[in-house]
């Protein structure tokens, strides 16, 4: 047996084998990049769950409070204490999450809380020159434009196409 007889199929082998090595690490690199890519997308899809979620509430404490205002002007009287302290703990929840999950939302998504959180800030509302009325509106204008700018922003960030 030939040196060269030997020599073509080992070579073949041998190429052959470095072929599929590197179509396995191809792939498993590949199938690595897309688990990274489907964690931040869950992780992202939590964070936006949880600020319309918030926000929703904030929504709601604010038409619970514009609703027994205008009972408590028209009959002189309250049917229920509201709870004041849901309000505080969602907007602290929207502060927690503008804050930290600043590097998994979007800008966008950011630019609209913060810019909500300034608008509803105690600082920015002169609570002792405006009226109830007043303030229960700006809360309400400014959580439904923080929320649609929310979910617009996040379907676009998460690629979901509404049918």
């Amino acid at each position: 047996m030939l040196w060269s007889e030997f020599f073509v199929p080992l070579s073949a082998v041998i190429v052959g084998g470095g072929i599929s090595v590197y179509a396995q690490w191809f792939v498993l690199k590949k199938q690595h990049q897309d688990w990274i890519a489907q964690q931040w997308w869950e992780r992202k899809a939590h964070a936006y769950s949880q600020i319309i979620e918030a926000l929703w509430h904030l929504l709601e404490y604010s038409r619970e409070v514009e609703a027994e205002q205008d009972l408590r002007v028209q009959t002189g009287r309250s049917t229920k204490s509201i709870d004041a302290h849901r309000f505080d703990d969602n907007q602290a929840e929207l502060k927690k999450l503008a804050d930290i999950g600043a590097f998994v939302i979007s800008p966008e998504i950011a630019d609209a809380l913060s810019q909500y959180l300034s608008a509803t800030s105690p600082r920015k509302l002169d609570l002792d020159y405006m009226d109830l009325d007043e303030v229960i509106q700006i809360h309400i204008y400014e959580t439904r434009k923080c929320l649609s700018t929310v979910r617009s922003a996040a379907a676009r960030d998460l690629h979901i196409t509404r049918t």
